[in-house]
This record gives structure tokens, C-alpha cells and sequence, in this order.
């Protein structure tokens, strides 16, 4: 077990580095990552997948090649590089963007169902 501190000084990057690999990966994780009081605290298996991520990512492969090949997701095309970036810089996976794009819709079919009702109501009361 290791914190987010303890693995960015191992790997030479930022504890911001390592948070955001996180964030990537998360999914992937499955109760690999874990909170203790403030602290995140990382299973070996996590680490170990840090550390590959690293060592291909100091081969010169991009972080989105480095993390399909450490989990054996075959590239289609631009695989991580095609995050949906919100504003203030989080991104968002394929998945939550898709997740986003239905809330969307959902919302815009509701406000349109809400506006005919009030034109159907508008319209019984002028022929009143």
C-alpha cells in the first residue's frame, strides 16, 4: 500500500501527475484505490500499473497508448485523446460524455414537452 505522495516521488512525476492517472483509471481500479481519512492509499496492483504506465510513457509512447496497452485495450482511434474536455479542464470519458450527451437530450425533451403544455393550455383558455 502506498499513497499518491509516496508513488509520485517513486516515479518522478507530480502528486498531480499521479492524480490524474488516477482519474483515468479509476474505472479500471476496482477497489484498488482507496480513501483513508484525507489520504488516497494505493494497492500494490495500482502502483505496479503506475509504474508500467510510467516506464512506456518514458519510451516515448502517449499517456493514451501507455494505459491501452498496460490494460490490453486494442486503439481504434484517438482512444484517451478523445476525452470530452469540460471547461474548467476535467475531462471526461467517452462514457460520461455519452452519460452527459442522454442528460442533455432528457432535459431538452422535457423542456420541449413543458413549452407545448403551456401552448396546449394557452390555446384552451383562448378558445374559451
Amino acid at each position: 500500500m502506498a499513497t499518491v505522495k509516496d508513488v509520485a516521488k517513486e516515479l518522478g512525476v507530480s502528486e498531480r501527475t499521479v492524480q490524474r492517472w488516477l482519474g483515468t483509471l479509476r474505472q479500471h481500479l476496482n477497489g484498488a484505490i482507496r480513501q483513508e481519512g484525507r489520504r488516497v492509499v494505493l494497492s500494490d496492483d495500482a502502483v505496479a500499473l503506475l509504474r508500467q504506465i510510467r516506464q512506456l510513457r518514458d519510451s516515448g509512447m502517449s499517456f493514451s497508448q501507455a494505459v491501452s496497452k498496460v490494460l490490453g485495450i486494442e486503439e481504434t482511434g484517438p482512444s484517451l485523446e478523445g476525452h470530452a474536455t469540460v471547461e474548467n479542464g476535467v475531462t471526461l470519458s467517452r462514457r460520461q460524455s455519452r452519460q452527459c450527451d442522454v442528460v442533455d437530450i432528457v432535459i431538452a425533451t422535457s423542456c420541449a414537452v413543458g413549452a407545448l403544455s403551456l401552448v396546449a393550455i394557452a390555446v384552451a383558455l383562448w378558445l374559451r
